[in-house]
This record gives C-alpha cells, structure tokens and sequence, in this order.
C-alpha cells in the first residue's frame, strides 16, 4: 500500500531558511520590495482560486445574502440540505455503513461537498474544495467495493476527510496564511498523515482556513479574510484550525485534520461545539507541514482530529498508529493504540476527576463555571455514578510562569522570522500575531538564553508532575479560592486520573480578542494529552448574569470580564477539556466515552 521508496522530506530547520527572505538572492522576494497593491492582488488570487473550487459542485450552490442572519442562513438552507439525514452519522458510523455497502461513498462525498461550499459562504471557512479529486476517488473505492463486497480497502473506506490547509497535499499549495507563500510551496509528495489515511481509503474532499502564520487562537489572514463562527457571525471560530472546527460543525465535514502547538486545535473544536483531541507529541506523525516560527524545534507541533464523534477521534487515532508511522519516521514513539488501556470504573476503584476551575490568572466566564458544576451535579444525581466517579480540587500551579516561559520558546527570534515574512509581500501583520510577538519577555534568545529556557522547561515539567501526584492524595493541599461562587472538593485519598478544566475563559472569542493561552498551552508545554468536548450546557443570558466583579485576578482578568456579554453569547455551545498525563491519550478518549455513555458530556442537539 505504502510507496516504496520516498525522497527525504525537508526538515523544519530547511523550511524556515528557506522562507527567511534574507536567504534568497533574488530582488523581487527582498523586503519592502512590495506595496500593498502587490499583496492584495495576491489575496484576490487567492480568493479567485478559492472561488473557483466552489463553482465546481454539483448542483450549484444556492445564493447566500450577505445582510442575512446566520441563524436564519442555517435554519433556512443548511438544515434543509439534500442528504441531511446522512449528516446526523458520526464518522465512525458511515465508515461502518461504507464498508458493509449500506451507503456509497459517492453519495455522502457529494453531499459532503454542497454543504462544504454553504459551509464556505456562510463561515469563510475553506480554502478549497476538492470536488473532482474527492468524486474521482470516492467512484474508485465504490468500484472496488462493487468488485470486492469483503474486502474494502481499509479502515477508512470511502470515508471523506477535511484537511487543514497547512498540511500537506502534493502538487496543492501550502501557504500558512502568508501572502508571500502563496505560490511559493508546492510540495511535491504528500505529508506521511495524508498518506496513511489515503491508504486506509480515506476521501479528501476540502482543505480549511489557517491564520496569518498559525500562531493565533482565531483564524484570520490577508490572503482568506477571517472565519466566523458557525453559531455567531460576531464571533470567532477559533484558530488555527478554526476552518476545521467550523465547517465540521456546519456538518461540511464529519472528521478533520488539525495540528496544536498551543490549543489550535482544541480552542476552535470549543468554539464551534464539536470534538478536539491534541496527542502527546511524537505519536502521530508532524511532518509535511508549513511553519515559519522557530518554536518548530522547542514547542512540539502536533497533529490531531477535530470530528463530530468522540468516536471519530479514536477512529483517527487508531487508524494512523496502526500504520506503524514510526517505521517510516524514526522521531516518533513506537507505541501503537492501545484499546481497552481504561476499563469503566467501578465503586471498589472509583475514577478521579480533578477539577481546575480557574488558573489564578484568569476567571471563566459564568456559562463556563456553570458547564463545571451542571457536571459535577449530574454525576452526584446519580446514584451509580456517584459511587464510581470522585471529584477534588485541583489547584493550578506556577500557570503564570509557565506562561512567560512557553511564550519565549514560542518565538526564540524574537518574532524576526515572522515580520521578515511579512516583508516580503509588504502584508501588515494581523494584530493578534502583532500581539503576541510584542508579549513581555519574548526577545531573541542567545543560544545560552535558549539552552537555559529549555532547561526550565524540564524543570517545571517534572515539578508539575510532583504537583499532579499531590493533588487528591495530600491533606495539605489547599483548594483554591472559590472568588465568591466556586464549590471546593476535599482530596480524599486517591490520585487523580483525568482533569477537567476550561479550554478558554470565553466560550468563544469576539473577533481579535483571543489574547488569552493558558488553559491550553499549558498542556502544550507539558506535552498531555487534551480533548475538547462540548457539554450539554447552553450559553443562556438570563442564567449566565455578568456580575458586579470588584477584585481581579490579574489585568487580563479584568479585560476578559469588561467585554463578556451575556447577550453576544446566548445560545451558545459549552464546552470543557479533559487532560490526561503524557502517554496517556487512550485514557483520555476512554474516560470521555464514559462520561459521555453516562450522558455527562456531549451535546445538548
């Protein structure tokens, strides 16, 4: 199934010199050669390009009137669309019926495509779809099935996928949101993910927006403009994969592709109230992908599904870790899935939630909190669960630091690589990155600056896994202030399993406000394992009251509160993380299975 030979793949260190205008001899890609005229007719290109993918489903997409509501947009045309019944299967299920011949994957691919493309005018969520290479396959594999009724071709067969625009496609662009990369990166040979999920059959219909960059948590560029948000045009879908999680939501998609170096892939799965898993790192492979930062080398990248399953996740999962991608690429851990690694708890070894409510550094807003405690009161309402699940407090340690120092590694040039990059088309760069190469301690690093930064990173990792024993085991461990409302939990002997913490101190964020990390990164720099799953909590105006909030945990507390809105959130998805310990991602997955079995977790649609 596998080529078998394949040219050497650019390493990381290769890619950036190479997008280091500085290291290119010719006059026309040198800095400040451009004018703005120059980069907007790039970003025309782009669009035409776009345009013209959309153009090519069949039957036509309908009109959309930009001055319509989104709600009334989706009600009116996306609800109603051909084949939506066949949108309310999880992935799993229609690779399942696929390969049983229940269902046909040109079927499901076509309606895949019209809804991609309304997904795409309602949301700006798509760089391109894929109809005749997606019809071409999907035919293919329906063929093969007709010829071999036992034997499909694998676990995938005929499955259509969606597929963040800065992975990598032979012979399809990969530009990372930049102007300047908008022609420049043709790779010639798929990324090793693509693939191993082409030869377990999967079908590639779609590739999704990515920010300016990637290094942002909504997703906005000057080449596609800014993905809104699937619920709320006023808000963001999130970022980097914010094209992902939207058009999954708009059900253009049932299983994605994302990558996560600091919450891209969970952050927009939370906005948009579908499913985000970011692996530890090395277990899936990360190459053939597009990154101008240095933080490739320090910060790990890592790619995972965002699906409409908890199901599809571990379907993902298992999936390219039964490839044994680490044969072919020797970074990676030689782990293979591990089912059944979490059996259900039982009264004699009860599961143990740790609960992070806040990270001292920054409160969630009330709809969050709420989506914790409506949690916890529905597992103490049952008299089953309340005898296999324990809660304790689960206080945050050192969140503040950790943060100084992941932002550092995140840009060890200080952001030179990034404003050179820029440059080059003479693009401004988006504010949100602007913002974030300009936080307090981000500089360019000596090479002993960077040697020692990665010392304290060991550091804190092994003092946060000290931390992690302590919790629900020590009877000194002080439960954090409750700030007025917050319920506490007493340790009670048992260390903790999972925990379970915001993804953002917002359900999601008004456009270019995302300037908040932590409950994400976090686990970033700790290199865990985190799913986002949506709650069967609703954002609700009336119960989610902005109160009369005197004291403030820190300035950027106190900034996400003054723009919290109860009125811009209502009717919103809820969602929350669940984080294992490194290596323990088949954990993760299980536990959310349970909750979700249980009715703990999970959509409220």
């Amino acid at each position: 199934m596998f080529a078998p030979t394949r040219s050497p793949r650019k390493s990381k260190r290769q890619k950036r010199e190479q997008a280091d205008p500085t290291a290119i001899e010719s006059k026309e890609t040198l800095p400040g050669q451009h004018s703005a005229t120059y980069w907007k007719s790039k970003a025309k290109e782009a669009l035409d390009y776009r345009n013209r993918s959309l153009a090519e489903v069949s039957p036509p997409l309908p009109e959309i009137n930009a001055e319509s509501k989104l709600q009334y947009i989706r009600a009116s045309l996306l609800d109603n669309a051909p084949d939506d019944a066949l949108m309310n299967l999880t992935p799993e299920a229609i690779a399942r019926s696929i390969s049983k011949g229940k269902l046909d994957s040109s079927t499901i691919t076509k309606a895949l495509l019209l809804r991609g493309g309304i997904a795409a005018k309602l949301t700006n969520c798509v760089t391109e779809l894929l109809p005749s290479r997606a019809l071409e396959r999907a035919r293919a594999l329906d063929e093969h099935l007709a010829r071999n009724p036992s034997k499909p071709v694998g676990p995938l067969h005929g499955l259509p996928i969606s597929v963040k625009g800065s992975i990598a496609f032979k012979d399809l662009r990969m530009h990372t949101g930049w102007v300047s990369w908008w022609d420049k990166d043709t790779p010639d040979e798929d990324a090793l993910v693509i693939e191993i999920l082409e030869n377990a059959g999967a079908v590639f219909h779609a590739r999704t927006t990515v920010p300016q960059g990637m290094m942002q948590l909504e997703t906005q560029s000057n080449l596609f403009g800014t993905t809104t948000n699937p619920f709320s045009g006023e808000l963001s879908s999130g970022g980097s994969s914010g094209g992902e999680a939207a058009l999954i939501a708009l059900g253009g998609s049932v299983l994605g592709i994302g990558s996560d170096i600091g919450g891209s892939i969970r952050v927009p799965a939370a906005a948009c109230g579908v499913y985000g898993f970011k692996p530890t790192a090395f277990r899936i492979p990360a190459n053939g992908w597009n990154c101008v930062s240095p933080s490739a080398d320090t910060i790990p990248t890592v790619i995972g599904p965002i699906s409409s399953s908890i199901g599809g996740t571990e379907m993902f999962m298992s999936t390219v870790l039964g490839a044994k991608p680490w044969i072919k690429d020797p970074s990676l851990c030689a782990m293979p899935w591990r089912p059944g690694m979490f059996p259900d708890p039982i009264p004699e070894d009860p599961l143990c939630i740790g609960i992070l409510w806040h990270d001292d550094q920054c409160l969630p807003h009330p709809p969050i909190i709420r989506a914790i405690c409506e949690l916890v009161a529905s597992v103490k309402a049952d008299p089953d669960l309340s005898k296999r699940i324990r809660f304790c407090d689960f206080p945050a340690y050192k969140h503040d630091y950790a943060w100084s120092l992941l932002s550092k590694l995140y840009f060890s040039d200080g952001g030179a690589l990034d404003t050179a990059t820029a440059a080059e088309s003479a693009e401004p760069l988006s504010p949100l990155l602007l913002w974030l190469i300009n936080e307090p301690g981000i500089k360019k690093l000596t090479r002993s600056e960077l040697e020692l930064a990665l010392e304290d990173k060991e550091a804190y990792r092994e003092e946060y896994a000290h931390h992690w024993n302590a919790v629900g085991t020590d009877e000194e461990m002080k439960a954090q202030g409750d700030h007025g409302t917050l319920p506490t939990f007493k340790p009670y002997g048992c260390e903790v399993d999972i925990l379970i913490s915001p993804v953002a101190p917002y359900v999601a964020s008004p456009h270019g406000k995302a300037k908040y990390w932590s409950y994400t990164s976090l686990w970033n720099l700790l290199d865990y394992p985190a799913l986002s799953v949506p709650t069967p909590t609703v954002t609700d105006e009336k119960l989610d009251m902005k109160s009369d909030r005197k004291s403030f945990m820190s300035p950027v507390d106190k900034e996400m509160w003054e723009w919290y809105d109860p009125k811009l959130y209502d009717k919103m998805p809820v969602s929350l993380q669940l984080i294992g310990r490194r290596h323990q991602d088949e954990k993760v997955i299980a536990v959310a299975q349970f909750l979700e079995a249980n009715h703990i977790i999970g959509s409220s649609k």
